[in-house]
């Protein structure tokens, strides 16, 4: 896993989208942050809005010769569309618009002449297409259902084929058509079955699912044909923000908790923890393998899922044991038979891991070293007494030469 980190602010970051192969865009503040995550560094940045926290960030897809982007970016009341070039990550700023009410959720829609505008879900149930360039209302439309929204998400390439799913304060989604002639556009679908507000909603890539995450602490896949959640996920130990789809069969949500799980065929597949206390949003790169998440204290943190063997049972872990007396390891008076019965066992106080080997403090007040790479062991310091009562042991997990160990005294 990659974390980076701003140098200078650490706001929490609240949006997250993939630009390209290589560019991510993250929020923090009322700035956007691009990272290269191929060279694992920050290689633009710009503020977009005066002193409004940046909550969606939407790129549109542009043809393969294209060698830069448009980005639509909101929060609050406020949205605007900037261009980003690929080749350096230059950052044009566009012209700021404002509505009468907060933003849900961006997305990009052709209209009849097939050129690119902005929809914009609102907070009480109302869609707003804008044009891109000028910010004035081409069309909007009301849902007959006019409660207000924590989350909002929108499908479709057109007006015409424009479909909202709104995620209520009463634990509902509505889904319901954009594209009408009449006064008011009707609920289509209304899926029940949370039990706290829906946080986050999203639609899957082929526009017959949706993920929604709430208060309820689960995440439910639903069944847009059969009107059901087909799939209902436990695990997060606080509220879920947001989820996003992966590839044809996983999917990964963040949460208050600060993890984000990788779901996959009806359960957990892996855990990630990315920082203390929440990871605001989630964004899958295209090649159906990359995630990226903005954590609530401003990192950014990027993986790959599938990437990690996961454990089913105990007889596949590797199991390594305290070297005995009959290994050679040259110390000094080393008498204690650590396979013995005896109240003397030797065992461990304190451990650590490095890219290429377990950092070993035990009750006898050794220190040792085990090698992966080699399966061996060697011995770092021998009868240490300080260390025989208690230990706590941290490294440095890259390079894997600096190790700091806590002893009861208070010394380090």
């Amino acid at each position: 896993m990659t974390r980076l980190v701003p140098q200078y602010r650490r706001l929490p970051a609240t949006a997250i989208a993939f630009l390209s192969d290589n560019l991510l865009a993250t929020a923090n503040g009322s700035t956007i942050d691009i990272y290269d995550v191929r060279l694992k560094t920050l290689v633009g940045s710009c503020n977009v809005f005066d002193s409004v926290r940046i909550h969606g960030i939407v790129a549109r897809l542009c043809d393969a010769d294209s060698r830069s982007i448009e980005v639509l970016v909101f929060g609050s009341k406020q949205w605007t569309v900037i261009r980003i070039h690929l080749d350096n990550a230059r950052v044009e700023p566009g012209t700021v618009f404002y509505v009468d009410d907060w933003i849900k959720a961006g997305h990009w829609v052709q209209d009849d002449k097939q050129a690119w505008q902005v929809a914009l879900a609102l907070a009480h149930n109302q869609v707003l297409v804008m044009d891109s360039t000028h910010g004035n209302c081409i069309y909007n439309v009301q849902c007959a259902e006019r409660c207000i929204l924590y989350a909002a998400a929108l499908y479709g390439d057109t007006l015409q084929t424009l479909v909202v799913a709104a995620g209520t304060v009463f634990n509902k989604v509505l889904v319901w058509d954009a594209w009408t002639k009449d006064t008011e556009a009707q609920v289509r679908v209304q899926l029940s079955g949370h039990e706290g507000v829906v946080f986050g909603v999203r639609f899957g890539k082929n526009g017959r699912r949706i993920m929604s995450t709430s208060d309820d602490r689960s995440v439910r896949v639903w069944n847009l044909d059969e009107k059901i959640a087909e799939t209902v996920f436990y695990g997060h130990g606080a509220r879920v923000w947001s989820c996003v789809e992966v590839d044809g069969d996983r999917l990964v949500s963040a949460a208050e908790d600060g993890t984000c799980r990788v779901w996959r065929n009806g359960e957990t597949e892996d855990v990630w923890r990315l920082c203390p206390k929440n990871v605001w949003a989630v964004a899958a790169h295209r090649d159906g393998r990359m995630v990226a998440a903005a954590c609530g204290d401003g990192a950014v943190c990027v993986w790959t899922v599938g990437g990690r063997q996961r454990i089913e049972r105990m007889d596949e872990l590797d199991t390594i044991a305290l070297p005995g007396p009959e290994q050679a390891l040259n110390w000094p008076d080393r008498d204690i038979d650590p396979g013995s019965d005896s109240k003397e066992r030797e065992f461990i106080r304190g451990f650590a891991l490095t890219w290429d080997s377990a950092l070993v403090v035990t009750n006898h007040g050794h220190i040792l070293r085990h090698s992966t790479l080699n399966n061996s062991w060697g011995v770092v310091a021998a009868k240490y007494g300080a260390l025989s009562g208690y230990a706590m042991v941290a490294a440095e997990s890259k390079a894997g030469n600096v190790a700091a160990i806590g002893m009861r005294d208070g010394t380090v």
